[in-house]
């Protein structure tokens, strides 16, 4: 999970449900959470927390399993790592994280991908078709996701509507 406000520490918090570990990646030295969320959080041994962390590029390959790791940088030093990784949320509030798919996939004037309504097919095969990335209803869902993560919708008929594999 990428972020530092309620909604990141809210979806970081609700992912120890599907997965035994968790990161929390933030970019400063303390959290911009309500002080409840962020107790939970530092209580809950299933996360842990990457301080003074920006994520500079996901990688990976879509066509061959998907997202790997992501490239990170110290906001303090500068030093540049990497984290392997299953899968990444960014929690990013009513604005789409779209630009890493500009010029690769079809967006709609507001920055979103563009699907088909009441289901979600991507433009381009095997590419992630994430939230909040696309919004069939003028929706804006709080956290979005890249990598090999598999999810169900009621919408869909319980088909897989994003990841890679």
């Amino acid at each position: 999970m990428i972020g530092g406000g309620n909604t990141a520490v809210e979806e970081a918090l609700y992912l120890t449900n599907h997965s035994p570990d968790v990161t929390l990646i933030h970019r400063r030295d303390s959290l911009r959470s309500e002080k409840i969320l962020q107790e939970r959080l530092f209580a809950n041994d299933k996360i842990s927390v990457m301080w003074n962390k920006e994520v500079l590029r996901f990688a990976g390959d879509p066509l061959a399993g998907g997202l790997t790791h992501l490239e990170l940088r110290d906001t303090v030093t500068g030093a540049a790592s990497q984290l392997p990784v299953d899968g990444a949320f960014v929690a990013i509030g009513h604005a789409p994280a779209t630009e890493l798919f500009k010029g690769k996939l079809e967006m709609d004037e507001s920055g979103y991908l563009v699907v088909e309504p009441s289901i979600v097919r991507r433009s381009q095969p095997r590419a992630p078709a994430a939230w909040p990335h696309w919004t069939p209803n003028g929706s804006s869902p709080r956290a979005s996701s890249l990598g090999r993560m598999r999810s169900r919708s009621p919408v869909d008929g319980g088909e897989k509507v994003s990841g890679a594999d």
